[in-house]
């Protein structure tokens, strides 16, 4: 490894960009560019990243587009993208000020490679930091930390990781641009079916995950069940493509994980739409085999929370009008937020 490409999408994050930019800066033992990409931004994000441009030439490069999404915008990072390595950051969030030491250590002693992790902390504006630690053990059982991490782990991220530009460029993957909840976990599923080895950098968390409101992962609509179920999907097939063989806990979790985001949605959609609409989707979504099949793989006390645990063995059940009618009455009656 002897560059390292970071990826920003930018898009109306005035009050933070110069913090993750500074961060950026902090980086003084390896060779890095950053790729700024204005993602239509209407307010004053393009005039600060351009002062960085000019008062650093050649480390910071930026470009503006249409609103186009955090996919899109990453999507053209990727192609201006000359290092060896990338990483991708969030414009609210930033690097602690020993990430330099922990880059250092990923470049000297996992230059073989394809997927480097780090740990990273969740921070608030209360300076309350929680820190988050990958359970995953380094090994050369590439399937094995597979399918620990990427298939029963639930939802990844990709500004914890570190990937080849060549394995990204060379096996054209991208981000979906139609998707708005879960295009981090698509995009790894996507790369790992083509990478080898895997290393978790231990120790400090490298990644700052700022918490804010308004952000543009606090979605609740009813995509969200889609990218589940096509997230499923995903992971069905790289199963069998890659013949990993999951333990029966690592298959419960696999399908919790999709249960829970069906049911979250459920009890808390029908806030967000009209009553006769929200049946229609419990109705649409609900019929369908692999949510069946998601229902099928797990068990009651699984769930925590009453609601959860109703609402499991309601689809259990295939109660689904009681299910909706659940989530009308906590919402639109009761106004249970």
């Amino acid at each position: 490894m002897n560059k390292l490409s970071i990826i920003i999408p930018v898009y109306n994050v005035e009050k933070y960009i110069s913090r993750c930019l500074n961060s950026i800066l902090a980086i003084k033992s390896i060779d890095w560019e950053c790729i700024l990409i204005d993602d239509g931004s209407k307010d004053n994000s393009w005039t600060i990243i351009c002062d960085y441009v000019h008062k650093y030439p050649g480390k910071f490069l930026a470009r503006q587009k249409k609103n186009g999404g955090v996919s899109s915008a990453r999507n053209m990072g990727i192609d201006m993208a000359t290092g060896d390595r990338i990483i991708f950051i969030d414009p609210d969030d930033y690097l602690f000020n020993y990430a330099d030491e922990l880059l250092l250590r990923a470049f000297k002693s996992y230059a073989d490679k394809d997927i480097i992790l780090f740990d990273y902390a969740e921070v608030y504006d209360n300076k309350k930091c929680k820190p988050n630690h990958i359970c995953l053990k380094n090994s050369e059982n590439y399937k094995k930390t597979v399918t620990d991490f990427f298939i029963a782990g639930g939802d990844s991220f990709v500004w914890r990781t570190i990937y080849r530009t060549d394995i990204i460029k060379n096996k054209n993957i991208r981000f979906n641009i139609n998707m708005r909840n879960g295009e981090d976990t698509e995009f790894n599923l996507k790369y790992v079916r083509f990478a080898k080895s895997i290393a978790l950098v231990e120790g400090k968390p490298f990644y700052a995950y700022y918490q804010r409101e308004g952000s543009a992962v606090r979605t609740s609509n009813i995509t969200v069940i889609d990218n589940a179920l096509h997230l499923l999907r995903l992971k069905l097939k790289l199963i069998q493509k890659m013949k990993l063989d999951l333990t029966e806990s690592q298959k419960r979790d696999m399908y919790l994980n999709i249960a829970v985001k069906i049911l979250v949605y459920t009890i808390n959609g029908a806030g967000n739409t009209s009553v006769g609409e929200f049946f229609k989707q419990i109705n649409k979504y609900y019929k369908k085999p692999l949510v069946r099949e998601v229902f099928k793989n797990v068990k009651y006390n699984d769930f925590d929370g009453k609601l959860l645990k109703l609402g499991c063995v309601l689809c259990q059940h295939d109660c689904y009008f009681l299910m909706g009618l659940m989530a009308v009455l906590k919402v639109k009656i009761f106004e249970i937020k």
